[in-house]
């Protein structure tokens, strides 16, 4: 009974259109706010300074891959795409846009913690671009895989008819999503050779 209650509270919610995608942008959001406090509190700054200065002199010396950046925005994909088929995926999705929410935030705010001012180019390189066009991605595929978990809790709770509520072109959303993916880590690519060099030029003496 409790099972049927809560798949039919959340089931009422999911009904509207924007439902799933408010719940996966709130977890979002969230993560983002606890990612960007939490990079205050960081003690071993000294070792992230470190980290990220080996990290920018190697960047700015041609190490952006393509499949590197492909392969941080794919692994958030499949991640939602096997939980659109699992009853837990109700908890867990949202909780990877939490996730991603909350690396984008604390790098972004680490990076410019530690370097200052001078450091945002390089936070725009790291994390900006991913954070302003993969994050429109991720929210729809998680919003659809949102949905696709709560038809699965209707039909594990005995609800007539829940498996009808299983988006029928779930498929084709993250094939889309893949597409849009690979196109955006190809601009991050590029935005990194063209922001390399100016990193270097500009903000040298704070990365090395």
């Amino acid at each position: 009974m409790k099972n049927r209650f809560f798949y039919q509270t959340i089931d009422a919610g999911s009904d509207n259109s924007g439902f799933a995608l408010t719940v996966c942008a709130a977890f979002y959001i969230f993560g983002s706010a606890f990612g960007a406090v939490l990079s205050a509190y960081v003690d071993d700054a000294e070792y992230f300074y470190r980290f990220f200065s080996a990290f920018f002199t190697g960047f700015s010396a041609g190490g952006a891959s393509f499949f590197g950046m492909l392969f941080d925005g794919l692994r958030f994909l499949i991640a939602v795409m096997l939980l659109s088929v699992s009853a837990f995926g109700v908890a867990a999705i949202p909780a990877v846009s939490a996730l991603k929410g909350f690396l984008t935030a604390f790098s972004i705010a680490l990076i410019t913690r530690l370097f200052g001012f001078g450091g945002i180019p390089a936070a725009l390189v790291v994390s900006g671009i991913d954070a302003l066009l993969f994050t429109p991605v991720l929210l729809a595929a998680s919003a659809t895989a949102f949905k696709g978990s709560v038809s699965l809790i209707g039909f594990c709770a005995g609800q007539r008819g829940a498996e009808r509520g299983f988006p029928q072109k779930i498929w084709l959303v993250f094939i889309i999503c893949v597409v849009l993916c690979a196109i955006i880590a190809g601009i991050e690519t590029l935005a990194a050779s063209w922001l390399a060099s100016g990193i270097t030029a500009e903000t040298a003496y704070l990365l090395i």
